[in-house]
Protein backbone atom coordinates (compact mmCIF):
# COMPACT_ATOMS: atom_id res chain seq x y z
CA UNK A 1 0.00 0.00 0.00
CA UNK A 2 3.00 1.86 0.53
CA UNK A 3 4.65 2.00 -2.55
CA UNK A 4 1.23 2.59 -4.65
CA UNK A 5 1.41 5.79 -2.78
CA UNK A 6 4.77 6.83 -3.55
CA UNK A 7 3.76 6.08 -7.39
CA UNK A 8 0.41 7.88 -7.31
CA UNK A 9 3.11 11.11 -6.44
CA UNK A 10 5.59 10.09 -9.06
CA UNK A 11 2.81 9.91 -11.37
CA UNK A 12 0.88 13.23 -10.32
CA UNK A 13 4.42 14.86 -10.58
CA UNK A 14 5.56 13.19 -13.82
CA UNK A 15 1.70 14.41 -15.38
CA UNK A 16 2.07 17.89 -14.32
CA UNK A 17 5.76 18.66 -15.89
CA UNK A 18 4.61 17.17 -18.75
CA UNK A 19 1.39 19.58 -19.01
CA UNK A 20 4.06 22.38 -17.79
CA UNK A 21 6.34 21.44 -20.71
CA UNK A 22 3.96 21.30 -23.26
CA UNK A 23 2.47 24.49 -22.27
CA UNK A 24 6.10 26.13 -22.67
CA UNK A 25 5.79 25.41 -26.40
CA UNK A 26 8.88 24.29 -28.51
CA UNK A 27 11.35 26.67 -28.78
CA UNK A 28 13.04 28.15 -32.04
CA UNK A 29 16.87 27.69 -33.03
CA UNK A 30 18.58 30.76 -31.43
CA UNK A 31 16.35 29.68 -27.58
CA UNK A 32 17.92 26.45 -27.96
CA UNK A 33 21.43 27.53 -28.11
CA UNK A 34 20.53 30.48 -25.90
CA UNK A 35 19.39 28.05 -23.32
CA UNK A 36 22.01 24.91 -24.06
CA UNK A 37 24.77 28.16 -23.44
CA UNK A 38 23.39 29.43 -20.34
CA UNK A 39 22.57 26.25 -18.74
CA UNK A 40 25.84 24.96 -19.35
CA UNK A 41 27.35 28.49 -17.68
CA UNK A 42 25.05 28.09 -15.03
CA UNK A 43 26.52 24.35 -14.17
CA UNK A 44 29.96 25.42 -14.33
CA UNK A 45 29.01 28.25 -11.85
CA UNK A 46 27.24 25.85 -9.67
CA UNK A 47 30.50 24.51 -8.75
CA UNK A 48 32.60 27.67 -8.17
CA UNK A 49 31.98 28.14 -4.07
CA UNK A 50 32.90 31.31 -2.46
CA UNK A 51 33.75 31.46 1.09
CA UNK A 52 32.34 33.58 3.05
CA UNK A 53 33.99 35.06 6.42
CA UNK A 54 31.01 33.10 8.45
CA UNK A 55 32.60 29.55 6.94
CA UNK A 56 29.34 29.84 4.78
CA UNK A 57 29.36 28.75 0.66
CA UNK A 58 27.79 31.45 -2.15
CA UNK A 59 27.27 30.49 -5.44
CA UNK A 60 26.24 32.53 -8.21
CA UNK A 61 24.09 30.49 -10.29
CA UNK A 62 20.84 32.29 -9.68
CA UNK A 63 22.19 35.66 -10.71
CA UNK A 64 22.24 33.82 -14.40
CA UNK A 65 18.79 32.99 -13.50
CA UNK A 66 17.46 36.05 -12.76
CA UNK A 67 19.30 37.93 -15.82
CA UNK A 68 18.11 35.79 -17.78
CA UNK A 69 14.70 36.13 -16.66
CA UNK A 70 14.69 39.71 -17.13
CA UNK A 71 16.64 39.76 -20.44
CA UNK A 72 14.85 37.08 -22.20
CA UNK A 73 11.54 36.13 -21.05
CA UNK A 74 10.21 33.55 -18.24
CA UNK A 75 10.19 30.91 -20.83
CA UNK A 76 14.19 30.60 -21.41
CA UNK A 77 14.55 30.79 -17.75
CA UNK A 78 12.26 27.73 -17.02
CA UNK A 79 14.21 26.17 -19.88
CA UNK A 80 17.47 27.07 -17.82
CA UNK A 81 16.03 26.58 -14.51
CA UNK A 82 14.66 22.52 -15.73
CA UNK A 83 18.43 21.69 -17.34
CA UNK A 84 19.45 22.28 -13.26
CA UNK A 85 17.27 20.91 -11.92
CA UNK A 86 17.83 17.64 -14.16
CA UNK A 87 21.82 17.70 -14.34
CA UNK A 88 21.80 18.48 -10.31
CA UNK A 89 19.90 15.33 -9.21
CA UNK A 90 21.09 12.63 -12.36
Amino acid sequence: MKYIRWVYIIAVIAGGALLFLYHLGPLNEEEVVLVYFLAGLTMVIGRINIVLPSKQYLQLDSTVYLATLVLYGPRVAIWIVLLGIVHYYF
